[in-house]
């Protein structure tokens, strides 16, 4: 804990976490840092926007070089290796998973695994690939390396110590992961939800983009809804090696990357992709906390927010 945690709290102590955008920011990442790491008010205030639904783009968080060659290490091991492993077994699925249309592989070894899915949980959707890193395994790709310096400094944003979950595995309930989704082109997308665990421990999504619109497709991505309900296109300020930053309850969605010169194709590396980093809640956890699509928040948004409250309380002692 730092003193960042305390403004997250003092604020939460009579308030809710904010379900609607505000505004959509953007700031080099390199400003962003030294203004955490040395200038408390300017970032207490920052911090003060984003739980009043301010959506924060890291500019240049990682290099563009970068994100090509994530999407080519991983494109590359599902097409090469997984292929030629279609061997399943036992192993802790990702969390929200709920219907597997088909499962490529799964290592018993170890909680590295790619796999292609709809998600019919929480009464809304996801189609893509997804590709899960945990930090007990062997990081071949050096993916956490890649991206730790930005986690670090958002969990400092966040009011949490660089460690912190760092060495936790499963049976400690709340974890580091690491999830890279690809959006294949013109089928991929996820349906507006939101997501409540990671705000009760992060505070904030941290997502960076490996692809951008305008190079790798000509429409679609990421978007939040504002109080009218209407898509504010965060897409628009974004490129590949930025870095989204939002409180993940807000409700945001990622519209079909679309490209009028490619055809759909589950098996090319096409489309929009993009890294989640952020702290879940492992599958030993019982009742685990879900997230919600608009339509099933809406019908009870209040006994919802309620019980993130207390949730909030047990953890941080409100």
């Amino acid at each position: 804990m730092n003193n960042y945690q305390q403004v997250w709290l003092d604020y939460l102590e009579n308030n809710y976490f904010p379900t609607w955008a505000r505004y959509v920011k953007t700031i080099e990442y390199s400003v962003f840092k030294d203004m955490v790491n040395n200038d408390f008010e300017k970032t207490k205030q920052w911090i003060l926007d984003m739980l009043s639904g301010d959506i924060v783009i890291l500019k240049n968080a990682i290099p563009k070089d970068t994100t090509k060659q994530i999407r080519e290490d991983l494109y590359e091991y599902r097409y090469n290796v997984l292929k030629s492993d279609s061997k399943t077994n036992e192993s802790i699925l990702p969390n929200s998973i709920t219907k597997n249309l088909s499962l490529l592989s799964e290592n018993p070894d170890k909680e590295f695994y790619m796999t292609k899915y709809k998600i019919g949980g929480g009464g809304y959707d996801e189609i893509g690939h997804s590709y899960y890193f945990y930090r007990w395994n062997e990081d071949e790709f050096n993916i956490f390396s890649k991206i730790d310096d930005v986690w670090n400094t958002v969990k400092k944003f966040n009011g949490l110590d660089i460690n912190d979950y760092k060495s936790n595995k499963s049976r400690y309930g709340i974890i580091d992961r690491i999830q890279t989704i690809h959006y294949p082109i013109n089928v991929g997308g996820i349906t507006t939800h939101c997501d409540w665990l990671s705000p009760l421990t992060q505070k904030t999504n941290l997502t960076i983009s490996l692809t951008e619109r305008g190079e790798n497709f000509e429409s679609g991505g990421q978007y939040f809804l504002n109080k009218k309900e209407e898509k504010v296109d965060s897409e628009f300020y974004t490129n590949a090696g930025d870095a989204p930053l939002f409180v993940s309850s807000i409700f945001h969605g990622v519209n079909k990357p679309r490209s009028s010169n490619m055809i759909s194709d589950w098996e090319k590396m096409d489309g929009r992709w993009q890294i989640i980093a952020t702290n879940v809640q492992s599958s030993y956890v019982k009742n685990r906390v879900p997230s919600y699509s608009l339509k099933r928040y809406k019908k009870n948004s209040k006994e919802i927010a309620e019980r993130y409250r207390e949730e909030l309380e047990r953890l941080h002692g409100l």
